[in-house]
C-alpha cells in the first residue's frame, strides 16, 4: 500500500488516496443522515434512518457514548428493531 522510497518519504498511490478521501466523506454523510433523522418516539424509543434507506431503533440513544453509533458494529444485526 505505501511505498517508501530511496529519499525516505512515504508516497501515496492515487487509489489510496481516492478510497482515503472516499472513506471519510462516506462516513460523514452516513453521521448526517443518523443525526438529520434521529427521533424519539412516545414509547422511548430512538428511531433513525441509515444512509441506505434501513430504519433502524433502539432503547438507548445511539449518538450517546456506548451508544450504537458509537461501536458502529452493524454486521449482528443489532439495531434492526430494537434492543
Amino acid at each position: 500500500m505505501l511505498n517508501l522510497t530511496a529519499g525516505t518519504a512515504w508516497v501515496f498511490e492515487n487509489f489510496q488516496l481516492i478510497f482515503f478521501f472516499g472513506f471519510i466523506a462516506f462516513s460523514i454523510y452516513r453521521n448526517m443522515i443518523r443525526q438529520k433523522t434521529l427521533r424519539q418516539q412516545d414509547d422511548g424509543t430512538y428511531v433513525w434512518i441509515e444512509w441506505h434507506g434501513g430504519v433502524r431503533c433502539s432503547n438507548t440513544d445511539p449518538s450517546a457514548p456506548g451508544g450504537e453509533w458509537d461501536s458502529d458494529e452493524d454486521s449482528d444485526g443489532d439495531g434492526d428493531g430494537g434492543d
